[in-house]
């Protein structure tokens, strides 16, 4: 049986090139440079798979995916556009892209992964002919109805918990998030502020060093005057404060907080490994704190209950580096390395997934994450119990030094990179 693509692309000389390059490759290639024309043959025919545009005027590639997606979920879909931004291709990720390529184009790369997806595709068609199954729509925005990055929401237990952060999107004291080393808290306080309904809204993270008097009311009085509505303060590691710090973070956790002021509302996310009952039980929170967490407790669930997710947040984390490091593309992650992946028990959780990842692409270089490159990062992390601890602390530290270096400099991404020596992409998914 032939392979057949359909690609779409407004350009049209871009447009026949790809259509010479899959011809001498044996495809029976249908090409359209109208995507409405391409949802039409779409509708009439079937696909081993899409080579699509991001950037048209008719409508964008994200868009044209979405729709292909609404008739068909197994379709899979190449986006190849000239530039992405980080965010446009967190979206594609986290709304099923198959394949994300930047021109310069790597024409053997995507060859390859072309031919991957052909195989993936027929062998997930038969595996559902043959159980019977009928194919659903598995999309992040139809299933959810809201936006949410810090999980691709594919497994069940991810999108409940999803639903329920979004139940409480609009909580106006104290909320508390539990979950075990490794959560990747940041990324979900992030989608918290996000979904709240509220206009001029601001963030401010506490710490050891931050969890005081003068630093919140300064903090206060800042966001008052550029006219901020909400201010949300997150603590990423309860576990971590001293006495000190546990009892002031019980004042500012109160509805009726003491720093409060007229047109600025004022709430706290706080973030711990273990439950607020069992801290509480061990003496580690004062009885204060302990009431009010104690109502608004939610449960992150950790990363081996959601292994649909797993791959998805793999290449993620891989694009994040990518736009760190100023890479020209987005090396994919071979199925062999997918299967791998949604077997490990991560005990790390988020942040060893995004550090393996990280590393990874570093013995990878620009080619595809393959099984072997995975299991070195594995024998190279060793099989210490202090590693995603380690990890954790790390990544934080990191986020929190550019965060501090991009306040000095006004968040000013030219002069925060210039300052570390680092690029502009890499500050500013850290400052995000």
């Amino acid at each position: 049986m032939n392979k057949r693509v359909l690609i779409l692309d407004d350009d049209f000389d871009f447009n026949t090139l790809l259509t010479d390059i899959f011809s001498q490759a044996d495809y029976e290639v249908v090409s359209k440079t109208s995507p409405t024309e391409a949802l039409e043959m779409f509708e009439r025919e079937q696909f081993d798979v899409i080579i699509s545009d991001q950037q048209m005027p008719e409508m964008p590639g994200s868009v044209f995916m979405s729709k292909v997606h609404e008739m068909d979920p197994l379709a899979p879909v190449i986006m190849v556009s000239g530039y992405l931004d980080n965010d446009t291709i967190r979206d594609l990720i986290r709304d099923g892209v198959a394949g994300v390529f930047l021109k310069p184009l790597n024409i053997m790369g995507l060859l390859e992964r072309s031919d991957e997806l052909v195989l993936e595709s027929r062998r997930q068609r038969k595996m559902r002919k043959d159980e019977g199954e009928h194919v659903q729509d598995r999309s992040v925005g139809s299933r959810l109805g809201f936006p949410f990055r810090s999980f691709p929401c594919r497994s069940e237990r991810s999108a409940k918990f999803a639903r329920k952060l979004y139940d409480y999107r609009n909580f106006k004291s104290s909320l508390c998030l539990v979950g075990e080393r490794g959560t990747h808290f940041r990324a979900i306080c992030e989608d918290v502020v996000s979904m709240d309904e509220a206009m001029g809204q601001a963030v401010s993270y506490l710490n050891t060093s931050s969890l005081n008097e003068d630093f919140v009311r300064a903090a206060v009085s800042n966001q008052s005057n550029k006219g901020t509505a909400l201010l949300t303060f997150v603590v990423l590691d309860l576990e971590s404060l001293g006495e000190a710090e546990m009892a002031f973070l019980s004042g500012l956790a109160q509805r009726d907080n003491p720093f409060a002021i007229e047109g600025l509302q004022l709430r706290t996310i706080v973030c711990c490994h273990r439950t607020v009952d069992s801290l509480f039980e061990e003496g580690r929170i004062p009885d204060e704190l302990y009431f009010s967490l104690g109502t608004t407790e939610l449960v992150v669930p950790p990363l081996r209950e959601c292994v649909e997710d797993i791959p998805i947040m793999a290449q993620q984390y891989i694009v994040d580096a990518v736009r760190e490091r100023g890479l020209p593309s987005v090396p994919q992650i071979q199925s062999e390395a997918k299967r791998w992946l949604t077997e490990y028990q991560w005990p790390g959780n988020a942040l060893e997934l995004s550090d393996w990842m990280r590393r990874a692409l570093a013995s990878s270089g620009r080619g595809e994450i393959t099984l072997n490159a995975l299991v070195q990062v594995e024998s190279s992390a060793g099989a210490s119990s202090v590693g995603p601890a380690l990890n954790e602390a790390m990544q934080l530290a990191r986020k929190e030094f550019v965060a501090a270096m991009g306040s000095f400099f006004g968040r000013d991404v030219r002069k925060t990179a210039a300052a570390l020596g680092v690029s502009r992409q890499a500050v500013a998914s850290l400052m995000r």
